[in-house]
């Protein structure tokens, strides 16, 4: 990843984008690759332009899913910079997912050939089984069985085909991870999940740590754009945190950096999403400070298992 062509082109921001570009640190996988530590959730995004500022400002790292409707915007926006010059599909790290009701054997390269042709690209970085558990068509509540080792070994021959360089699993619990990891060939690279502050599930930390799984955490800010019936007026805003903003305000940092940076510290990928190129800029640039032993121990002492 070159940061050159920033600093070339101008930006009002070009010296502190240069700089978390020069620091972004990387998570080898247990397939060798590396993928960058901080990705750009793309759930409810915005526009093509949004994704453009964040490519701008040094995202390489970009998650996406077919049910969010996004793989089309992102296609054209990556295709464009690529003809441009601005960067190789080599220095970018896509990650996408099979959708709940294309978990069968037949339907999960038919998933993934449909998502190649919308992000014009022969192969993506990380392919993930987006849940657990599947249903019929477009009925969420029509819920219906699928062999999930069947789904894995689909992504298998996927992955030895070269349509995608690792494949992992998102929402996933310690023994369905462990069922993977002892009835087929291959341990899963990645497990994205919900993880923050107030939801740090250790003990799955733990399980992936020994397993050399590496973890993303969507939502690393509190989920705060998660559909208004799933809100409760007693919920805990994380971003208002107490604790959080003290530590904001001693290292000079939003509450969002410190969040990030926390699970950054911990050796965990974080996915936010934000519809503000000045959140764009801060979410990016988490590896020019360091929390102490002490802000870390007081961030932990924060989990109170909400998710």
């Amino acid at each position: 990843m070159n940061p050159s062509f920033l600093c070339l082109h101008g930006t009002p921001f070009t010296r502190l984008i240069c700089l978390a570009l020069e620091q972004m640190k990387y998570m080898r996988l247990n397939t060798g690759a590396l993928m960058p530590m901080v990705g750009l959730g793309t759930y409810k995004l915005p526009s093509g332009e949004l994704l453009r500022q964040a490519l701008e400002c040094g995202y390489r790292h970009i998650d996406t899913s077919p049910t969010y409707n996004t793989e089309e915007t992102i296609g054209e926006v990556i295709t464009s910079h690529i003809n441009q010059g601005l960067l190789q599909r080599k220095d970018l790290f896509i990650t996408t997912k099979i959708p709940n009701n294309k978990m069968s054997p037949e339907d999960v390269p038919k998933s993934l050939v449909r998502s190649l042709s919308k992000l014009q690209t022969d192969y993506v970085d990380m392919l993930l089984i987006h849940m657990p558990f599947g249903f019929k068509g477009t009925n969420e509540d029509d819920l219906c069985h699928y062999n999930i080792l069947e789904t894995w070994k689909a992504m298998e021959k996927l992955q030895k085909n070269q349509l995608t360089k690792s494949i992992g699993v998102s929402n996933f619990t310690i023994s369905q991870l462990q069922m993977l990891i002892d009835r087929s060939d291959t341990t899963p690279a990645n497990v994205q999940l919900e993880c923050h502050v107030y939801y740090q599930v250790p003990h799955l930390q733990k399980f992936c740590s020994e397993n050399e799984i590496v973890m993303s955490a969507y939502s690393p800010l509190g989920a705060m754009n998660r559909p208004k019936r799933y809100f409760s007026q007693d919920d805990p805003i994380l971003l208002e945190d107490d604790v959080i903003k003290r530590i904001a305000n001693v290292h000079d940092k939003s509450p969002a950096q410190i969040l990030l940076r926390f699970l950054h510290q911990q050796g965990l990928i974080v996915i936010p999403m934000s519809d503000k190129n000045i959140h764009l800029e801060e979410n990016i640039a988490i590896s020019e400070f360091e929390l102490t032993d002490k802000d870390i121990e007081d961030i932990i002492a924060l989990d109170r298992n909400f998710k």
